[in-house]
């Protein structure tokens, strides 16, 4: 099909979510329902895929006909899903094969790490922050030492970095060797219609 010119291309976005569960990510979980429901609003040329474990599966079913959820858990067992790592590692095979068979253009990870850890084509992570590595006495030393290893694999798969401070973007290039031009700050958002200034 023949395209005018100035006629934006439509491409097909990836959005993973896989650790959004309602009432534990806090000021992510906003970052990521924010993001979600911008995208859908200011380029609704684009067609989206929102890949989300059970917890949130329906979320965002009746944002926009050019979105659809992925419920990465799919058949998970009693045994893989009685532990978060066990189900992670589950959800992001499930999304591996989901993302090679609906062919995306971008893969946007949008809660710290790269799902899959392996990569995917045009992977690009926001990572807001690296407490979990700068404030390692705070965690479990497997905790803090898979997130360290993690955001390596992020600083070492992604085609790009996003995060939310200039802050933020030194932490990670300095503590994991990341050249600043491959960092990209991006401030979260205000939602205007939340936040309103109080009538004078």
């Amino acid at each position: 099909m023949s395209r005018c010119i100035g006629e934006p291309a439509t491409m097909r976005i990836a959005l993973e979510a896989l650790g959004l569960i309602p009432g534990k990510t806090g000021g992510v979980g906003t970052y990521v329902r924010g993001v979600v429901g911008e995208m859908v609003r200011i380029a609704p040329e684009h067609e989206y895929l929102v890949a989300v474990g059970h917890e949130s599966f329906g979320e965002f079913s009746d944002q926009a006909p050019n979105l659809q959820e992925f419920n990465a858990d799919g058949r998970l067992s009693r045994i893989l899903g009685a532990h978060r790592y066990t189900q992670t590692l589950h959800q992001c095979w499930q999304l591996h094969k989901r993302l090679r068979g609906w062919r995306h253009d971008v893969l946007h990870c949008m809660m710290d790490f790269p799902k899959p850890p392996w990569g995917a084509r045009n992977m690009i992570v926001t990572v807001h922050d690296i407490g979990m590595s700068d404030l390692a006495k705070f965690w479990s030393r497997l905790t803090s030492g898979l997130a360290s290893l993690l955001y390596r694999t992020a600083a070492a798969k992604a085609s790009a970095l996003i995060t939310v401070s200039y802050f933020a973007a030194e932490r990670i290039s300095d503590r994991f060797s990341v050249p600043m031009e491959r960092l990209h700050v991006v401030y979260n958002g205000l939602d205007h219609a939340r936040f309103r200034r109080p009538d004078a």
